[in-house]
């Protein structure tokens, strides 16, 4: 483990105390708003190869409960990459990828042993994908040409979910969860071609599905707003 992995360990395990001391005379059960964000760098501090903390579809977590055990969660996640190549007698690409995706869940709360919890409810995950690669090749014969290929596709789930929830301290808690559902999406994908426009084509795909997600990822929550 390097120094900097060691000095994130120590601050989270102050993080984890200094939160457990301000909260240890407040029932656990008082907080009203939770954020919650995905634990990757879980990994960074245990030794062996594992998928514990392995990134999730949603990055940022935020958590309001209600009366009665409800809760109404909402969840955020976008990703942004590029490539860029440009070579001088060779063939230059560009590769820009977009994805977005969003998911609300609505559900109860139940207690199962003395800092364990399970959630369980429905949700609906919506999702947006753009990928746009443009190879630009000066080595063919007849001089300069130009491809593009744009792909995009928009997603729905719907279906039901089961997570696991322990209480660290009143503040912290660890998160888990599965879910089947069913899936509906749309996507397009064009190629374009400057020198050989007759190869160029648009295909469209309507795809209806079941998902049946397993517990890929933990949920690190901080609770905060105490109820009045």
């Amino acid at each position: 483990m390097n120094k900097t992995s060691i000095k994130l360990l120590w601050a989270f395990v102050c993080f984890l105390t200094f939160g457990s001391l301000q909260a240890q005379e407040i029932n656990k059960d008082t907080f009203q708003f939770a954020a919650g964000i995905d634990a990757t760098f879980i990994n960074n501090f245990l030794p062996f190869d594992n998928t514990i903390g392995r990134r999730g579809d949603f990055l940022l977590h935020v958590m309001k409960h209600r009366e009665n055990d409800k809760f109404t969660r909402h969840a955020f996640d976008i990703d942004i990459f590029g490539t860029f190549e440009n070579n001088q007698s060779d063939i230059d690409r560009d590769d820009a990828r977009f994805n977005v995706d969003y998911k609300i869940s609505r559900g109860k709360r139940k207690r199962v042993f003395k800092n364990g919890y399970i959630r369980y409810g429905t949700e609906l995950h919506l999702s947006y994908f753009l990928n746009q690669r443009n190879v630009l090749d000066s080595n063919d014969e007849e001089g300069i040409s130009f491809n593009s290929n744009l792909d995009q596709s928009i997603e729905a789930l719907l279906g039901p979910f089961l997570g696991l929830e322990f209480r660290i301290s009143p503040r912290v808690s660890i998160y888990t969860e599965a879910g089947f559902y069913l899936s509906a999406s749309y996507s397009v994908d064009s190629f374009r071609s400057e020198f050989t426009p007759e190869l160029n084509f648009t295909d469209t795909t309507i795809r209806v599905q079941d998902v049946f997600d397993l517990p890929g990822s933990i949920i690190l929550f901080y609770y905060f707003n105490k109820n009045k």
